[in-house]
Parts: structure tokens; C-alpha cells; sequence
């Protein structure tokens, strides 16, 4: 269980990074609510083929559904803070910065009862100095701006949400299996966003294009097949093992945030990623 609880950890950890890649750039086209909301209908859609074979929801208790409610509405401040961050960028900084997983292990550890190896514990402690490195820019210290961007900031909010979310997630999927609290949620979220939409009438998708289109079915695929691997993994395993799995995933928009955004970096934040990706490393392999 605890190999297939990586595995799924691995999987979610691809498809989200790709995921953050594609978000940064469509964000920049169309707006952020725009493909947040774009994404969730991807969504529902896609995972409303698979409703047939878990249609049965009478295992959800009245406060399953509230911690539902709440876990939507952390979805879309968390999503809408993410994209933001990633819109501001640099994607070769927030990146690492959202992957760390200690709000999650931490909660894991503390409320959930799990307990941490050494070798996480090691990694845990490697991450955050890099990710301290990595948050800020010695550059500005000669422009006499601020030596934290606007970007790292959003990335340290995003991360303390989406740390809180996998907890949560995890411990619902446990409880009630690895596709209704996903799907659920995605319901839920998709329903606020419309009443959302129709109090600001924010109807007008002008500017989308048949390959922005692609772009936001693509996205919402590759972050439908995160989220469920994510719950399958701490479904058969242990939150903790699968959010620490999970926190490589930073791998995939580092190298398309250089290469694609040819983004540059300070001095100080290439010897934090330097230290941060062996950190995130050292959490995923020792689970």
C-alpha cells in the first residue's frame, strides 16, 4: 500500500506541475476566474462519466457535506491566489514555494495522528530553507523594493491552503473513498462560481480562441487526474506519504518557467532551488 500510495502520489505530482505550467500561461490570456471557472466545467464533465459507478452518496453525513462546502469555497480562494501567483511569477519560484508540503504533513502529524520518518522529517527541514532562499530576491535590495515579490507572497498564502486542502481531502477520501469528495467538491465549487458569475454578470468569454479552448480542456483534464490520484493515494495509504510524494511536482513548471517564460533568477534563488528540489526529493523517497 505504501508503494501504490507513492505511485499515485508520483502521478498527481506530474499531472499538477504540468497543470501549473499550462495555468500560468492561459491565466496571462484570459483572465484567472475565467479559467478557473473554464476548468471546473472540463471538469464535471469528465468526471461525471465515471458517476455511474459510485452514484451512491448515502454514506455522506450532513457534516461531510459542510466540511464539502468548506473545503469548495478554500478551493476557489486558494486556485484564484494560485493562478494569481503564477500570473505575477516568477513560475520557477512560487512553484517550489506552493509544493512544500509541511501544513499538510503537520496536520497530518498533529490532528490525523500520523507519525514522521527521520528521513522525512530531514526533508522537511531541507525544503524550507530552500523555499527561504528561493522566496527572496537580493536584487531588490538595490532598487530599494521590497526583498519579497508580490508572487512569493501569494505562494506562501497558496501553500498554507492547498496544505489545508490535501489534509482535508485526504482524510474525507479515506472516509468516504477516493471519487466522491473530489467530485463533490468539483460540484460544489462549479456551482458557486456560476451563482458568482450571475451576481457580477461576468457572462463575456470574449478572446477565447480554439487554442485556448484546448489549452483550458487540457488543464482541467491533467487537474481532474491530479486530484483523483491524490485521493486514491491517501485512500489506501496515509495523507502524509502522498503529500510528501506529491511535493516533487514543482520539477515540471521549474524547467518551464526557465525555459519556457526564460525566466531569470537571483543568485540566492538558484542556490534555493538547488537546496529545495533535493528536499522535495528526499520527502517523496523516503515514505
Amino acid at each position: 500500500m505504501v508503494f501504490q500510495s507513492f505511485l499515485f502520489g508520483l502521478i498527481s505530482a506530474f499531472t499538477v506541475g504540468v497543470a501549473d505550467l499550462l495555468a500560468a500561461s492561459t491565466s496571462r490570456r484570459i483572465g484567472i476566474f475565467r479559467v478557473i471557472v473554464a476548468t471546473h466545467v472540463v471538469a464535471v464533465v469528465l468526471s461525471t462519466t465515471y458517476l455511474p459507478f459510485a452514484f451512491d452518496f448515502s454514506g455522506v453525513s450532513p457534516g461531510d457535506w459542510r466540511d464539502l462546502f468548506l473545503l469548495s469555497l478554500l478551493v476557489i480562494v486558494t486556485r484564484t491566489v494560485l493562478y494569481k501567483a503564477l500570473q505575477i511569477g516568477p513560475v520557477a519560484v512560487v512553484s517550489p514555494i506552493v509544493a512544500t508540503p509541511l501544513a499538510a504533513i503537520l496536520l497530518a502529524v498533529v490532528v490525523g495522528g500520523e507519525r514522521l520518518t527521520s528521513g522525512q522529517v530531514v526533508g522537511i527541514v531541507i525544503t524550507v530553507s530552500g523555499v527561504a532562499m528561493t522566496s527572496v530576491d537580493i536584487r531588490e535590495l538595490h532598487g530599494g523594493r521590497r526583498l519579497i515579490g508580490t508572487g512569493p507572497l501569494l505562494a506562501f498564502a497558496t501553500m498554507l491552503g492547498a496544505g489545508t486542502w490535501a489534509y482535508l481531502m485526504g482524510s474525507l477520501s479515506q472516509k468516504l473513498g477516493w471519487f466522491q469528495p473530489g467530485y463533490l467538491t468539483k460540484v460544489i465549487t462549479l456551482a458557486i462560481l456560476t451563482l458568482i458569475q450571475i451576481r457580477a454578470r461576468m457572462w463575456s468569454w470574449q478572446g477565447f480562441t480554439i487554442r485556448t479552448v484546448l489549452s483550458v480542456v487540457l488543464l482541467g483534464a491533467l487537474e481532474t487526474v491530479g486530484l483523483f490520484a491524490f485521493a486514491r493515494g491517501a485512500e489506501i495509504g496515509s495523507i502524509s506519504i502522498v503529500a510528501a510524494t506529491f511535493s516533487v511536482y514543482p520539477i515540471v513548471p521549474i524547467a518551464g518557467g526557465l525555459l519556457i517564460f526564460k525566466e531569470r533568477l537571483a543568485p540566492n534563488q538558484i542556490v534555493g532551488l538547488a537546496i529545495v528540489i533535493p528536499g522535495l526529493i528526499t520527502l517523496g523517497a523516503m515514505t
